[in-house]
């Protein structure tokens, strides 16, 4: 069964998949002249190098 996957790895690939899709939207919003959300945007890159290692980490460790 080569397409089942950890409850784990779905949530966080959702997870991921949203915060790639909010930090375009405060990307553009920042391209727009919007600088508040410069931290909120900060913020979603850190969020995303952290699930993205914990994906690294599970695959390296055979957890998926």
């Amino acid at each position: 069964m080569d397409n089942v996957i950890s409850l784990r790895e779905y949530m966080l690939k959702k997870d991921l998949e949203l915060a790639k899709s909010k930090l375009a939207e405060a990307r553009y919003l920042i391209s727009m002249g919007h600088g508040e959300v410069v931290p909120h945007a900060k913020s979603l890159e850190e969020m995303i190098e952290r699930i993205e290692a914990e994906l690294l980490r599970m695959l390296e460790e055979g957890i998926l």
